[in-house]
Formats: C-alpha cells, structure tokens, sequence
C-alpha cells in the first residue's frame, strides 16, 4: 500500500522535474540569437557562449543581466581556484618557490573575492558600468599576475579560465558603456 502511494508521488515529482528543466532549456534556446550576437563581441566566443547558455538566468537576460551571469561566474571560479590552491598546499610536496607562488596566488584571488568581484556586481546594480568593467578587468589581471608566479604552474588551465571569463565579463560589460 505504502509502495502504490509512494510510487505515483515520486512520478508527479519527477514529471515536475523534468517539465521544468525542459521550460528552462526551451527559454534559453529563445534567447540564443540575443546570447550569440553578443558572445560574438568578446575575446572568447565559444566560452561566453557556453557559459551563459548552461546558466538558466540567461533566458530573458539583457546585456546587464548577462554581465552579472559572467561576474557570477567569476566569482564560482575563483572560490574553486582558492579550494585548489589549499589543497595543493595541505598536500605537500611543493618546492619552496611553488609554495611562495601559490600563497601569493592565495593573496591575488582573496582580492578577486573581496574586492573585484564585489566591486563590479555593486555597480552593475547601480548602473555605474566603468567601475564594473574595472572590477572584471582588475580580476583578469590578477589571474595573469598568478600564473607569471610560476616556472610550471599546476594550476595554469584554472588560471587560464578566471582570466579568460573576467575578460569576457568586462567585454559585456563595456557594452553597457
């Protein structure tokens, strides 16, 4: 008995699930023309594309609204930067010139964190867009000046990618001016 109550209710959820996932996906198909033409104006087209086309806020985003998408993703990418960063330094087994290196890539992304990052969604909010664009490009520059620490960096296609999509971001941005 338990089972055959069960069993419908695990259905309508899944359904549910299912439905919605698909409205997502239908939104952000309708607003892959929009996403494209201006994905098309950055350094990296492909990446831009990708990235706000996987995120379901694009659907009915403006060219602000896809500025906070890239922001927020910059955002994700340096926390998960930082994670990698303690972990290789937890681990052990780093020269004394890589540890050097990576505590001060620990002090570059703290500043993407506490200050770019917040620094650009406050004036994307205010509409005070030089200073978002600032924000995203200060980000782009201390993923560059991170990975100039190195001789060989076990952390270059992570810092590749901060920097990568802080450009795209401030691209966006510059849009807005």
């Amino acid at each position: 008995m338990k089972t055959s109550i069960s069993l419908p209710i695990f259905i309508f959820l899944l359904y549910t699930l299912l439905l919605s996932f698909t409205h997502c996906s239908v939104l952000a198909q309708k607003n892959t023309p929009f996403v494209d033409k201006i994905c098309k104006q950055t350094p990296y087209h492909a990446l831009c594309l990708k990235t706000l086309l996987s995120d379901p806020r694009s659907a009915g985003a403006d060219v602000r609204g896809l500025a906070i998408i890239m922001v927020d993703v910059i955002k994700r990418n340096t926390v998960s930067i930082l994670s990698r960063i303690n972990e290789l330094l937890k681990k052990g087994g780093t020269d004394r010139h890589k540890r050097g290196a990576l505590l001060a890539c620990i002090d570059k992304y703290n500043a993407v964190l506490n200050g770019d990052v917040p620094e650009a969604m406050e004036a994307l909010e205010k509409g005070d867009y030089k200073f978002a664009e600032q924000g995203a490009t200060d980000a782009s520059l201390e993923a560059r000046l991170c990975e100039e620490n190195f001789e060989t960096s076990p952390i270059t296609n992570m810092n590749k990618l901060v920097h990568h999509v802080s450009l795209v971001a401030a691209s966006i941005v510059r849009m807005l001016l």
